[in-house]
């Protein structure tokens, strides 16, 4: 079986071009921007060796990503240039590790749900983070072009930080409506997959909106580096609530066209069928 030969790989000292086996057997380009192709991918392997040597498992790993993921967010808050550098550092390498525990889950032939979960608790965790120390650093240190009260960027931080979060509950909510209505079954079996996002949608729109993701070298690195995190804020606070009822739209219709259309095609074909 191929998964199994994967597997087989893992069996092997920890050497390069093992590690390299493990990470292209189970990469999936269309899901990786380009400022992480070049920026995160490439260190996947050699942040891989120091756990595996320390016997870490992948559960051990992302726990490890989201510590740092969240200091980051609490360095923000202060408000300070070097600090800010420096949380830009830990988010990074946050970035890398969550390469990285999947790796060496392969490696450990441990791969679980449980470790999946985890990792989606993680990012749910770290970005609203990153958002209220924005806001928070915004407010300790507020820059001068900018003529406003001080309390309004911790307003706008915990705006955006509360619209990230429904913009992924908007998702989830689709997911758990599934389940409760027993759908998933009957649209699997008509070989309907239900896909909310296109992600293999490369069109300039989509590298546009990418780029303001909290992502390693968005607009979120260059506000840190060139001191315009409080406009940054702003905009977060302002577009992520607007996003979110964009979002809440675009589920409701693909429910509309992957599911509630699957369902009348089930019934139509139980309708048309030829009784006994």
């Amino acid at each position: 079986m191929k998964g199994e030969s994967f597997f087989k790989m893992a069996e092997q000292k920890p050497t390069t071009s093992n590690l390299k086996k493990l990470v292209t057997a189970y990469q999936q380009p269309n899901l990786v921007g380009f400022a992480v192709r070049w920026t995160v991918v490439p260190f996947d392997i050699p942040f891989t060796k120091p756990f595996i040597w320390l016997k870490f498992n992948a559960e051990q790993v992302c726990f490890t990503w989201i510590v740092l993921g969240v200091l980051s967010g609490i360095l923000l808050g202060f408000g300070d240039y070097w600090l800010g550098i420096l949380a830009l550092v830990l988010f990074h390498i946050s970035a890398i590790l969550d390469g990285v525990d999947g790796v060496v889950a392969r490696y450990w032939k441990r791969p679980t749900n449980r470790g999946a979960y985890l990792d989606a608790v993680g990012h749910a965790i770290i970005k609203p983070g990153i958002l209220l120390g924005m806001g928070i650093g915004a407010f300790f240190n507020p820059p001068s072009y900018i003529p406003i009260q001080p309390y309004i960027y911790i307003i706008a931080g915990a705006f955006a930080a509360v619209g990230i979060i429904l913009v992924n509950i908007a998702r989830l909510k689709v997911f758990e409506m599934l389940i409760d209505k027993d759908l998933v079954a009957k649209i699997m079996k008509q070989k309907e997959v239900y896909k909310p996002t296109n992600t293999n949608n490369k069109s300039l729109k989509q590298t546009a909106l990418s780029l303001f993701r909290l992502d390693p070298f968005s607009v979120f690195y260059f506000a840190v580096f060139f001191k315009f995190t409080a406009a940054l804020i702003l905009f977060y606070g302002a577009a992520l609530p607007i996003w979110y009822v964009l979002r809440c739209k675009h589920e409701f219709e693909s429910i509309r066209r992957g599911i509630d259309e699957a369902k009348e095609g089930e019934m139509n074909i139980s309708l048309s069928s030829p009784k006994h």
